[in-house]
């Protein structure tokens, strides 16, 4: 996780962009922490922001990310 950190917490490479990069073992992600909208936003990117579309991944990637970053919550899958 190049952005995010190897911990998911915001701290990685991009550390140094505005606006910094989501804190997935936050309790509130900025653009929510729901399943779907995690699947969107690593499909679609986020417009202004650092975070680009992954659509090049397959949709079976892109669900397997969704399960990966939601697991740095520790507040497991809802």
């Amino acid at each position: 996780m190049l952005c995010h950190g190897e911990h998911g917490d915001g701290k990685g490479m991009a550390k140094q962009v505005s606006p910094l990069p989501s804190d997935f073992t936050d309790l509130e992600w900025k653009y929510g922490g729901r399943l779907e909208e995690i699947f969107r936003i690593i499909s679609s990117g986020v417009p202004g922001t650092m975070m680009p579309p992954w659509g090049l991944l397959s949709e079976t990637e892109r669900w397997a990310l969704v399960y990966y970053v939601k697991a740095f919550s520790g507040k497991g899958i809802r």
